[in-house]
């Protein structure tokens, strides 16, 4: 079996929203992300961004909490020292 390389520079995960969800960061993290299946929206600082297969964005690290709605899963990254996000 084939695992995938640990870095100790980043940290990747994979989201699987079904409905929403909320998350907040610390104020030194960004999010990489890329939308990889579905569609749905992220909500940042009362402004809607529609997202669908096939779209990238970066949070950078003065977004500190968001909500993203809709069916997707996402593969997400980040810097593997600043993983201090939760979701609630």
């Amino acid at each position: 079996m084939v695992e995938p390389p640990v870095s100790p520079y980043f940290s990747v995960y994979k989201w699987d929203i079904q409905d929403e969800l909320t998350m907040k960061c610390g104020d030194k993290s960004y999010i990489l992300a890329s939308v990889i299946a579905g569609e749905g929206r992220i909500e940042v600082a009362g402004r809607i961004y529609e997202l669908k297969k096939g779209t990238n964005f970066i949070l950078p690290n003065d977004v500190t909490e968001w909500k993203l709605v809709g069916k997707l899963s996402l593969v997400v990254s980040n810097r593997h020292q600043e993983n201090n996000c939760s979701n609630f």
